[in-house]
């Protein structure tokens, strides 16, 4: 039997017990109560709010990296973000210019797990100079994941996640050293984004990293 303190923290969540009432915090789900033993899930969100101007992408236990995406691999990766927020901007961070080549930005339905049909296919950024690229989009957060996704038109260096082996959103193909899943790939001929995404592949190398923005008008 697992006995509840007064007050659970997990971060900046707070699950506030009342013996007599049982008052929970809105991110809390009660599956059964007998006398003072509690089992729970947590609705668990990646964030604790939505703010204006603030970079939001998979939760992840590393750092910023920088490394190259290849030409014509469509590369996604999972995130979650707080329900009932209008987020405008979609961007990608490139690390080296390259003239006259592009990456195309969009975001797909999760389907049990894996990146399904596609929501928003955000258009294009060229490449020609080394900076923060961003494209005006209109996603509604619903409170579930969504698969933020690449396509390049030629190898091009970009702002990543770090491969520290730590860890990841998609877990271990093994416990081997190495064998991290960072995100999803697929081979694909650079263009408008498919309709359902292809066949994934696991991809235990460095993932670009794509964010999610709420800008101020």
């Amino acid at each position: 039997m697992t006995y509840i303190p007064q007050t659970y923290m997990q971060g900046t969540n707070e699950l506030a017990f009342n013996p007599s009432t049982l008052k929970f915090a809105e991110n809390f789900e009660v599956l059964k109560v007998s006398d003072a033993e509690l089992s729970f899930s947590a609705l668990v969100t990646a964030n604790t709010g939505i703010f204006y101007d603030r970079f939001y992408s998979t939760p992840h236990d590393t750092y910023l990296d920088k490394t190259n995406i290849s030409a014509n691999v469509l590369y996604t990766i999972p995130v979650v973000l707080q329900a009932n927020h209008t987020m405008n901007r979609i961007g990608i961070a490139v690390n080296n210019a390259k003239s006259n080549q592009f990456i195309r930005l969009g975001l797909y339905k999760n389907n049990n797990g894996i990146p399904g049909e596609l929501l928003i296919d955000s258009g294009i950024v060229p490449t020609n100079t080394a900076a923060n690229k961003e494209l005006v989009i209109n996603y509604a957060t619903t409170g579930t994941y969504i698969w933020a996704t690449c396509v390049a038109s030629s190898t091009i260096s970009v702002v990543s996640f770090q491969d520290l082996d730590i860890g990841g959103m998609l877990g271990r193909t093994t416990v081997t050293k190495g064998e991290k899943i960072s995100c999803l790939t697929a081979d694909y001929t650079f263009g408008p984004l498919p309709e359902v995404f292809p066949t994934t592949t696991h991809f235990t190398g460095e993932s670009p990293y794509i964010w999610l923005r709420k800008v101020s008008d």
